[in-house]
């Protein structure tokens, strides 16, 4: 259970990284936090976004 959260804690953080949001690309702070919390969330549900959308 822990290594499956530790690799879907990695994937997110790969994202993240390249979200406009980002802290070190002039984003907001409030928002990334928002933003990984949201991605975070569907992949324990493992809901893709376009799923998200239409709920």
């Amino acid at each position: 259970m822990r290594k499956e959260l530790r690799k879907q804690l990695e994937l997110l953080e790969q994202k993240m990284s390249k979200s406009p949001n980002n802290i070190n690309n002039g984003g907001s702070h409030f928002l990334y936090r928002r933003e990984r919390m949201i991605r975070f969330k569907m992949l324990q549900k493992n809901m893709p976004q376009k799923c998200l959308l239409k709920g």
